[in-house]
């Protein structure tokens, strides 16, 4: 849990400025590709990930480590495809280069330098 409590960190860290809540793409934003970004393209949701499995561990709690999880899951499931969408439309060849050197969560074994 304070793994992603630190990759948190710096994920706010790199993204700076252009952090937003919304689904939203503001003119001045950039496409982060540094920092956490450069191995995955949500490493937000990551940590999200990594601290609810810590705290079902934790608490030794088979329903606190999978309704959590589970219902993150859907949430970010439904989120992801129209932020995806969304990157892809304002970045346009940008993003599909990013997306294909990134994997989603977890770094891809083979990514391109």
């Amino acid at each position: 849990m304070a793994s992603s409590i630190l990759l948190l960190q710096m994920v706010h860290q790199a993204l700076g400025k252009n952090f937003s809540a919304r689904l939203e793409v503001q003119d001045e934003h950039v496409l982060i590709q540094q920092g956490p970004y450069q191995y995955v393209r949500h490493p937000m949701y990551s940590t999200g990930f990594i601290y609810l499995i810590g705290a079902g561990l934790l608490s030794s709690n088979w329903i606190v480590l999978v309704l959590p999880t589970l219902s993150f899951l859907l949430l970010v499931v439904l989120r992801i495809q129209d932020e995806e969408r969304m990157l892809e439309e304002h970045f346009q060849e940008e993003w599909i280069y990013y997306k294909n050197k990134t994997g989603k969560f977890f770094p891809k074994l083979n990514q391109p330098r």
